[in-house]
């Protein structure tokens, strides 16, 4: 049986509150990143920034069909079906969701996971890599679906598997190490599925040299968004 928290214990990943921001800040400093690499991310701030409000720009975001998806004809585009969504919530093992509204120190980097199955995903929290309910619907106002465009769905689905696999391990608060494998944040869990697996990098228009920024995701030509949500705050 997979052991799933509850909603009223979900903490959102990334989402850092100001009476504990600082807590985390020094936690960083001493577990994580050296000065120099904070100091590279304070350089980047407008670059993080511009990447975040893009996130959201609905005239530039271009929604298809999971053509992954055995269950759908293969017609590539979509329109939307609501005033605010484009396309049906994603419940395919494998596909990556992102969301915008989630910070960690103050910076924009928003939260990504992946699901493994359709009630079920795998996501890093500052609590470590661990199973969540599939229920960002409704846990995020804006969030994206996005597919790795070469890759099959049966592909996919081994790189969940492998990011569950990474279960129990803690969070990386060096955003610059991306290379270990005996921790992770987010969006690196998702990124080293697909490039230790297929020796993919799905995000090889990093906004910082070396960091895997969350909404950097679904703006890579390397990946289809099949999902896209933006409900008002």
């Amino acid at each position: 049986m997979v052991n799933i928290k509850k909603n009223t214990a979900l903490v959102a990943a990334f989402i850092i509150t100001a009476t504990t921001l600082t807590n985390v800040k020094a936690y960083a400093v001493t577990n994580g990143m050296t000065g120099n690499e904070r100091n590279v991310l304070k350089q980047y701030q407008s670059n993080i920034d511009n990447t975040y409000n893009s996130f959201g720009d609905k005239k530039k975001t271009k929604v298809v069909n999971d053509y992954k998806n055995k269950v759908k004809k293969a017609q590539r585009f979509i329109s939307r079906d609501t005033d605010e969504n484009y396309g049906d919530y994603p419940t395919r093992s494998g596909v990556i969701l992102v969301t915008r509204d989630s910070n960690t120190m103050g910076i924009h980097y928003g939260h990504a996971g992946i699901i493994w199955d359709a009630s079920t995903t795998v996501e890093s929290e500052p609590s470590g890599v661990e199973r969540y309910p599939n229920t960002w619907k409704s846990r995020y106002n804006t969030i994206k679906g996005i597919t790795v465009n070469s890759t099959t769905a049966e592909q996919d689905k081994e790189a969940a598997d492998w990011c569950n696999n990474q279960v129990g391990k803690p969070y990386n608060w060096n955003f610059f190490n991306i290379n270990t494998r005996d921790k992770f944040y987010c969006s690196q869990l998702v990124w080293a599925a697909y490039k230790d697996l297929y020796g993919m990098d799905i995000d090889p228009k990093k906004t910082i040299p070396s960091v895997i920024i969350p909404v950097d995701l679904p703006k890579q030509n390397t990946v289809d968004t099949i999902y896209a949500q933006w409900q008002a705050n």
